[in-house]
């Protein structure tokens, strides 16, 4: 049983396969293929950006089945749907990194703030060239302005 679902880039777009979420999370393939349904029937502007509806053909009977590609969004919709051991310490690891990233975001934010607010970087400075330049700066420099700006 694979750990992770194998994810596929077709079209510079990066898929999940439904028969491969059902392997990760421990579920029957034809459940899977009804909780997707029921999430298109619900929300029908998921539709096929979200998930694509794909047939394959077992080798081991030559038979045609349904299955699915699903986009990034339309996997996190699906698992978030799902319950057990496996699906919780998914949704875990997807809250962690979320807090992560927003912390990033946070700093981030709190770091340019202070350089407009140090006069490193102005409002009136919003094309490419002068940002660009700004951001050029060697961190030395922008805190040696930063410093100054904010000296009585």
């Amino acid at each position: 049983m694979p750990t992770a679902p194998v994810v596929r880039v077709k079209d510079g777009r990066v898929f999940a396969d439904s028969r491969d979420v059902a392997a990760t999370f421990g579920k029957q393939h034809h459940h899977v293929l009804d909780f997707i349904r029921d999430l298109v029937a619900k929300a029908p502007s998921l539709g096929v950006a979200t998930f694509r509806e794909t047939p394959f053909t077992n080798p081991q009977n030559g038979q045609t089945y349904a299955a699915f590609l699903m986009d990034r969004d339309g996997f996190s919709l699906l698992v978030m749907g799902f319950t057990g051991e496996k699906a919780l310490r998914w949704k875990l690891r997807y809250i962690e990194a979320f807090s992560a990233l927003r912390g990033l975001l946070l700093t981030y934010t709190e770091k340019v703030i202070a350089l407009f607010e140090g006069g490193v970087l102005n409002f009136e400075e919003t094309s490419y060239r002068v940002t660009a330049r700004a951001l050029a700066m060697s961190l030395g420099e922008r805190r040696e302005r930063l410093g100054q700006s904010l000296r009585p």
